[in-house]
């Protein structure tokens, strides 16, 4: 993991692949546009830390989240931890 991977801006707008848990009415994947929002770093114990190039040494994953507005204009958060499947427009 390196911070220069890491070049989405608040505001961007991306396609992100999000994957359903099993169970799920919608399960598997399904593809949604939305508005960058954050990354997150989130440690070994579970802490969620602000992203920045000291955290993300000590990241075991980091998550971004996205906006998405669906048809009845309701926002929803979706935490991608997927970075690889969200593609800027």
């Amino acid at each position: 993991m390196e911070y220069k991977n890491y070049n989405l801006k608040k505001g961007d707008k991306v396609k992100f692949t999000f994957i359903y848990p099993k169970g799920h009415a919608d399960e598997g994947a399904k593809e949604f546009e939305g508005v960058f929002k954050e990354y997150l770093v989130v440690d070994d114990k579970g802490f969620v830390l602000k992203f920045g190039p000291k955290n993300i040494k000590k990241a075991k994953y980091i998550i971004a989240e996205i906006i998405y507005t669906n048809e009845y204009g309701v926002k929803i958060k979706f935490p991608v931890t997927e970075i690889d499947s969200i593609k800027k427009i």
